[in-house]
């Protein structure tokens, strides 16, 4: 579907299926469900904002099919939109939905006890209330019910992080991986990058520095990526990503130098090891250095010879220092 498609299907169904209730009508209001989920995709925040008349629905429909196991697996699933969008839905007593959204999720499970799309939605329960520990064991259950789930490894990461424990997190990581979870998805990225914030642990964003090179690499003519695995790898104290990110920059988009000290101001204002003094000296020496290696390349012959005598030493003075200066104290 199309943007303008998903339009006229909602209001279509919101117009002339969802003021009736019946057994027939519950089937197509089960359908205003389905198109929502769909559009969701096209219109990122569609199921947000419809999340309060989507539970409503639900409400009606599963007094006509009280035993169908999706009502109460999407009751729950709106339910957390709910309680993730506290602020924006001005709800004050969270606590009470989420007694119903476990207790929707209980139905669920009653009906169907080997769904895992039950204990999923329990576990986002758990991880929209920050509580990991009990996230961290219902995920146990997700892995003994599907240890081949690459879903459920990748909330075994996520769980692992936030309870700070990211050795564990770096072996998940591998099994994840082999079992063909893609972490280089923006939105997987987002999710770890919260986690690294939460925690401010610099082996979290380690870790994230080897996943998010890869989509640097994909992105390699977009700078803000460079400045994204800039920012990464200051706060996971990779001292070589550092300085070749530092040089791609300075090499390929130099008007954007400001950007640059933004990025490193930005990382500043955490708990670091950064070397503040030694990144500018790192900068200046290698802004210079590209200046000799311009200057160098639009000159030729005897020209060129009598240049390179009189720059060399200086060239290569400051590859030496950059080699030597660290940008993180140890």
């Amino acid at each position: 579907m199309r943007t303008n498609q998903c339009e006229k299907a909602v209001k279509k169904i919101e117009s002339d299926v969802l003021p009736t209730n019946s057994v027939i009508n519950s089937y197509a209001k089960l359908k205003y469900i389905e198109v929502i989920e769909n559009c969701n995709q096209i219109m990122p925040g569609l199921k947000k904002t419809l999340a309060p008349n989507v539970i409503s629905v639900l409400e009606e429909v599963k007094e006509i099919r009280p035993y169908y196991t999706r009502i109460w697996i999407f009751l729950g699933k709106y339910t957390n939109i709910l309680i993730e969008n506290k602020e924006a839905f001005k709800i004050k007593n969270v606590d009470e939905l989420k007694k119903q959204a476990n207790a929707y999720f209980e139905k669920a499970y009653q009906l169907s006890p080997e769904h895992e799309e039950i204990l999923l939605g329990q576990i986002q329960t758990d991880f929209i209330l920050e509580e990991y520990q009990i996230a961290n064991e219902k995920i146990k259950k997700c892995l003994i019910l599907n240890p081949e789930s690459s879903y459920c490894w990748w909330l075994k990461v996520l769980s692992d992080l936030y309870l700070n424990e990211v050795e564990q997190a770096a072996k998940d990581i591998k099994i994840a991986t082999e079992k063909q979870f893609n972490f280089h998805s923006e939105k997987n990225i987002s999710q770890f990058s919260a986690a690294c914030e939460k925690i401010e642990n610099p082996k979290c964003f380690a870790e994230l520095t080897d996943i998010y090179y890869t989509v640097m690499v994909n992105n390699h003519s977009d700078p803000k990526y460079h400045f994204r695995l800039i920012y990464i790898s200051a706060r996971g104290e990779k001292e070589e990503m550092l300085k070749e990110e530092i040089k791609s920059v300075l090499k390929n988009w130099p008007e954007l130098e400001s950007e640059l000290n933004d990025t490193f101001e930005l990382a500043y204002q955490h708990p670091n090891k950064i070397n503040n003094k030694a990144i500018s000296q790192y900068i200046n020496n290698y802004k210079r250095w590209l200046e000799i290696e311009t200057a160098l390349n639009n000159l030729s012959g005897s020209e060129l010879q009598l240049t390179r005598r009189v720059l060399d030493p200086e060239f290569t003075y400051l590859n030496e220092t950059n080699k030597q200066i660290k940008l993180i104290n140890k």
